[in-house]
């Protein structure tokens, strides 16, 4: 059953992926990562997409953000075909927002 700073998942109940922290994932055990090999398997590929283009993210950032700081929280779409939006990680790995 992992175990995440205070987090535990029941086996009993299942595990929704997209609820669980991010950090808390990177701590899990090979043997439960086993147990949903398709979404790790796709979050290594996020994991290596995100190291790949993080130069070309932080370079936009820098060049397109005003001396003076930024107007507002809105970060820049990609600029160019085939690239990703800066800080698009935070994006692809949120969790779901928990209706009230």
């Amino acid at each position: 059953m992992p175990i995440c700073a205070g987090l535990i998942l029941s086996q009993d109940r299942g595990v929704q992926l997209n609820t669980v922290p991010e950090w808390c994932l990177d701590h899990w055990h090979p043997s439960e990562k086993a147990m949903y090999p398709d979404y790790f398997a796709k979050r290594e590929q996020w994991k290596k997409l995100r190291a790949q283009s993080w130069d070309r993210e932080v370079q936009q950032l820098q060049a397109e953000t005003p001396a003076e700081g930024p107007k507002s929280e809105a970060l820049p779409p990609a600029r160019k075909e085939g690239d990703l939006p800066p800080l698009w990680w935070q994006f692809v790995t949120r969790p779901r927002e928990r209706p009230m």
